[in-house]
């Protein structure tokens, strides 16, 4: 648990309006910021922000409290998961002898062991075709590859066990992690033979892996972590973590579709790009972004599917006052 001190100086340090203003749309209203209440079925604004006094209340059905309650109401978190995600909004250190206390912490440190270990793969024998398929194919260089710590799952049974030994992990917490599948006794890795991408929030944490299927890979093009409460499709944009400071400078945000365009323009130059990991661009999506700009510029695909996500895009950001143009191409 934490000191009552850090506590407090989380909710000092954090500003209440733009963390809301991530899962609802605030308009000023005298002192305060109103909308429409995310706890309860609202249509007429009830849903009050105070912006000098750090709490919110909802004059429909009665929801009260400040920037931790309202995390743990909305992400359905403990209080001491709350109170993580709210220093790193606020940007307040974790205290060093925090260790490891909760689900979110060991989680995370999870996905972060095995990404490393992909990403090691990538520069071994193992790795190698794949290597040359990014760098000649994908046309990307060493050092967006790293950046991305972009690596390789091996098809071979043992590599899974390898990353018990190595990385110090358990059987339970790989599983937990939608990293491997149980059979028979037998762990499997989810995401064997694939190109891994990790998924990371806006403060820099491994909350999911994407995986591309290579030739030999059966299933889906694509497939990604399991949902969990810390990672939802709707609600992640890719990269955001590295564009977020660019997005500010630039006050403008180029919205790709996938892992693997956000990448392709990074290596052009547009370092303010995110990605919508395949789905439709969300309401979540864009409260992710408005903390940084409320210009938008959509750079998906021109075929069908393209088009009709953009104009769907298009009436979203519009409604919640973002002004939006798309790419030709």
């Amino acid at each position: 648990m934490f000191n009552r001190e850090f506590v407090e100086e989380v909710k000092k340090k954090i500003d209440i309006v733009a963390l809301i203003e991530r899962y609802v749309a605030l308009q000023k209203s005298g002192n305060y910021m109103r909308g429409l209440c995310p706890f309860h079925s609202d249509s007429d604004p009830s849903f009050y922000v105070s912006p000098s006094k750090g709490y919110f209340h909802c004059f429909g059905c009665g929801e009260s409290g400040d920037a931790i309650s309202f995390i743990q109401k909305i992400e359905n978190l403990s209080f001491t998961e709350a109170v993580v995600k709210a220093a790193e909004f606020a940007g307040v250190p974790i205290p060093e002898d925090f260790k490891m206390s909760t689900a979110y912490d060991a989680y995370t440190a999870t996905l972060s062991k095995v990404a490393k270990a992909y990403h090691q793969v990538l520069f071994e024998e193992e790795g190698q075709k794949i290597l040359d398929y990014l760098l000649s194919k994908r046309k990307l260089t060493l050092e967006t590859i790293k950046k991305f710590q972009i690596g390789f799952s091996p098809e071979n049974r043992t590599f899974i066990r390898k990353i018990q030994s190595k990385q110090g992990v358990s059987k339970d917490e790989l599983i937990k992690a939608g990293v491997a599948l149980s059979r028979n006794g037998e762990i499997i890795d989810r995401f064997a033979g694939r190109i891994m991408i990790p998924i990371f929030n806006e403060t820099g944490r491994i909350i999911a892996l994407g995986g591309r299927a290579t030739g030999s890979t059966s299933g889906a093009k694509y497939i990604n972590s399991p949902e969990t409460r810390y990672f939802k499709k709707k609600e992640v944009l890719f990269n955001l973590n590295n564009a977020k400071k660019a997005i500010k400078s630039l006050d403008y945000v180029v919205v790709a579709e996938g892992y693997f365009d956000v990448m392709a323009l990074f290596e052009a130059g547009v370092e303010n790009v995110v990605g919508v990991l395949g789905t439709a661009l969300t309401e979540r999506h864009l409260m992710a972004v408005k903390n940084f700009t409320s210009n938008i510029l959509l750079f998906y695909d021109s075929d069908d599917a393209g088009l009709k996500a953009s104009i769907r895009s298009i009436e979203l950001a519009e409604k919640l006052g973002f002004s939006i143009a798309v790419a030709r191409y």
